[in-house]
């Protein structure tokens, strides 16, 4: 479940000119339930996000990580029922306010997709999303995305299009893409893993695998490879074409809507370069490869605990048994509707 987008930003708006001498005053998220709170913390009137939680002990302070914009506390007020304490994300004054309710957004969202862990586990969940936005508001701008980059992006972006185009839900689909938030494979749900790389060579399609758990099936995960091979061609789309057509398909789906932006935000695209954008590109092939037991690539399991980590090259064209067939992927990837 995904809040309204704009279900933050009326809960502040209805206590802005409430009064307390201190602590926090907070209204129910309704459509993220009741585990979160939208809130002003006084005396200095900010903006907070509370997170509810059941836990015996609250998290030691360094835990909680702080940034350019915004802070975390604990607090143990009775603040709603069925929680023992609440950890407040907090806007800083002179902070850029639509970054901290797209920061907010985005950590709302990663505790509401459905999952059996534990609330020490969903903290966790939250302190990691928050770092990622903690790295992202202290990495330099870049500005326009270099090619490699560009080329990545689209492959994700692609991808994702073929998701939707499946009929898989957007909020279902824009849930799994983690790969600009630094997941394990680019697209994750409970029950399957799929890692995208993209190339442009009419030849050959030399892949980087980045980790050795990159391709690992871990937690009886399974883990797909797909591949997108791109031709530079007049009637294809830019990156920015291709982003702005699923932003207009995902205009009914405001939820899937904030999290497809929030996650070009941590991939780097930034809207007021699209037009730099101007290579155009076609898929001329798509492959998926299921990383079974006889897929050639490195499993920690298998190699010496004297080896830390790896970085290597595979090349795919000279792997058999791939398929442009993307049903029994979505079947083992669980989002299908």
């Amino acid at each position: 479940m995904q809040t309204d987008p704009n279900e933050l930003q009326v809960a502040w708006a209805a206590l802005a000119n409430e009064r307390k001498d201190s602590g926090y005053l907070s209204i129910a998220l309704g459509s993220a339930g009741p585990r979160f709170r939208g809130g002003i913390r006084y005396p200095d009137h900010q903006e907070v996000l509370l997170v509810g939680f059941n836990l015996q002990s609250p998290p030691q302070k360094q835990m909680l990580p702080a940034g350019r914009g915004f802070k975390v506390e604990v607090s143990s007020e009775p603040l709603g029922p069925g929680f023992s304490l609440w950890v407040a994300l907090e806007r800083q004054p002179g902070a850029i306010a639509d970054l901290f309710t797209q920061m907010a957004e985005d950590a709302i969202e990663a505790l509401s997709t459905p999952t059996a862990g534990s609330e020490a586990y969903l903290l966790s969940v939250l302190i990691a999303r928050i770092r990622a936005w903690q790295d992202f508001m202290e990495r330099p701008r870049a500005g326009r995305l270099s090619q490699e980059e560009e080329i990545g992006l689209f492959g994700e972006v692609a991808f994702l299009e073929m998701l939707l185009a499946e009929q898989v839900h957007p909020d279902k689909a824009l849930s799994s893409w983690v790969g600009p938030r630094g997941g394990l494979q680019d697209f994750i749900t409970d029950t399957a893993g799929v890692e995208i790389k993209t190339n442009l060579r009419p030849a050959g399609f030399p892949v980087t695998i980045s980790s050795l758990e990159q391709l690992e099936t871990l937690d009886g995960r399974l883990v797909f490879l797909g591949a997108l091979r791109l031709t530079m061609q007049n009637e294809g789309r830019t990156l920015a074409v291709l982003i702005n057509d699923i932003r207009h398909e995902l205009e009914p789906f405001p939820g899937a809507l904030g999290n497809f932006n929030r996650s070009l935000l941590f991939a780097g695209f930034d809207d007021s370069c699209s037009d730099e954008y101007t290579r155009s590109y076609l898929i001329s092939q798509r492959r998926i490869f299921h990383v079974g037991d006889d897929f050639p690539c490195l499993r920690r399991g298998s190699l010496s605990t004297a080896i830390r980590s790896a970085v290597y090259e595979l090349e795919l064209d000279m792997i058999d048994g791939s398929s442009n067939d993307l049903g029994p992927v979505l079947l083992h990837f669980g989002v299908n509707t």
